[in-house]
């Protein structure tokens, strides 16, 4: 039967928002004992006091509390990409192939594009240059649309696919500044974050701060 400690360092090691709270000592053990209960109690498949874990809370702040630090996770680059436009249409064969058209139109000028598709509609965006001929390529209006977009990219080492948290953990430094996040893209070692243009100084400082330099 597995012990709370080893349950509890499995729950927290996979987790950047809690490795983080340890690690800067801002949780509440107490409230944090709660939240981290049903967790625990679903490992060891035991019932677990709340005192028996903030004490287990406790010393793993003294011991072993870590965050994912710019020793653990470097950035190898980071760039802006300035005046960004963004569409949204409901997915369809038509739709499909029209975005197609709309791909060979940037990539013949070596413009910039990301494609995104749910299940229910496709994101286009692009360089603000091409909007007028993908307004004439496509025969539908996008659903959404937004024209003053800048995109923070990253670039990572492979080592780090594996790391649990990862992306979030990108996201929550420009969550901490309370920058609205319009769309994400990714590739295996490469994630972008799209902001409104005006927000995009402060994204790529937060950013490169925290995982480009080192103390």
């Amino acid at each position: 039967m597995k012990k709370i400690a080893d349950a509890l360092v499995e729950i927290i090691e996979a987790n950047a928002s809690l490795r983080f709270g340890f690690h800067y000592q801002i949780l509440n053990l107490t409230q944090t004992a709660h939240f981290l209960k049903p967790l625990v109690e679903a490992r060891t498949m035991k019932e677990v006091g709340i005192s028996a874990l903030v004490m287990a809370l406790s010393r793993y702040q003294k011991q072993r509390a870590t965050a994912l630090s710019a020793d653990r996770f470097q950035i190898d680059q980071i760039r802006v990409h300035h005046n960004l436009v963004s569409f949204t249409w409901p997915k369809s064969e038509q739709i499909h192939r029209l975005v197609g058209t709309c791909f060979k139109i940037v990539e013949a000028e070596a413009g910039f594009l990301t494609l995104s598709e749910g299940m229910n509609e496709i994101t286009l965006i692009t360089e603000r240059r091409f909007v007028e001929p993908i307004q004439e390529t496509m025969d539908l209006p996008a659903t959404v649309a937004s024209h003053q977009m800048a995109g923070i990219g990253v670039k990572f080492s492979k080592r780090y696919l594996n790391q649990p948290g990862l992306l979030h953990l990108i996201l929550q430094q420009v969550a901490f500044q309370g920058i609205n996040v319009l769309e994400v893209a990714s590739t295996a070692t490469e994630f972008v974050v799209y902001v409104h243009e005006e927000d995009a100084p402060l994204t790529f400082d937060s950013i490169y701060q925290r995982f480009c330099t080192r103390d």
